[in-house]
């Protein structure tokens, strides 16, 4: 999530080093790049970032050398994600004609290309109530609606979370209109 993905370093904490570490050998790549310039720390290593980490997909990988030549070697998989899902399109929107003012469900297309969208933290709201718990097709999410909407103007809040936290939202009005125009 964007507050807390601003990484300027990385730490490596070790355990059972009896014969100390060799600082010089020890290394940490970051998508297949050297992050030079290790400092020892009270845990380990610390390896201080020139730059910041951009959103995207990232593999690590840390080679530890103790003084007695010993090596182990980590790897871990991470992804920074500060931006929302994108949300592409919402139907019904603003007039809901007559025939279809009887609303079944809510569609939504959205996408989050980086850590994905969390359905269980997607929200959306007419006038305030909650609609259904959402599923989803692909980049398709569908929010079924219970309420029965009267003739008027209706408040929707949608709100499509991703993985990392971040949210989209979008608000618009539904118009439900079921009166025919009157030529006087």
């Amino acid at each position: 999530k964007a507050e807390d993905s601003n990484i300027s370093e990385i730490v490596v904490n070790i355990e059972n080093m009896s014969s100390g570490i060799d600082v010089e050998n020890s290394s940490v790549f970051i998508n297949e790049k050297i992050v030079k310039d290790p400092v020892k720390n009270k845990n380990g290593l610390t390896f201080p970032l020139k730059t910041g980490l951009d959103d995207g997909n990232y593999k690590i990988k840390v080679n530890l050398f103790d003084l007695a030549g010993n090596k182990h070697e980590h790897r871990s998989e991470f992804i920074i994600d500060r931006s929302p899902p994108v949300i592409s399109s919402v139907s019904p929107s603003n007039v809901v004609r007559r025939e279809d003012s009887n609303i079944s469900k809510i569609t939504v297309h959205a996408e989050d290309l980086l850590s994905g969208i969390d359905l269980k933290k997607c929200v959306a709201l007419i006038d305030g109530k909650a609609v259904q718990p959402p599923s989803k097709d692909k980049n398709t999410i569908i929010f079924p609606v219970k309420i029965k909407l009267i003739e008027g103007v209706h408040k929707l809040n949608i709100e499509i979370a991703d993985l990392a936290g971040n949210i989209a939202k979008y608000d618009t009005e539904l118009i439900i209109d079921k009166t025919p125009p009157v030529i006087r």
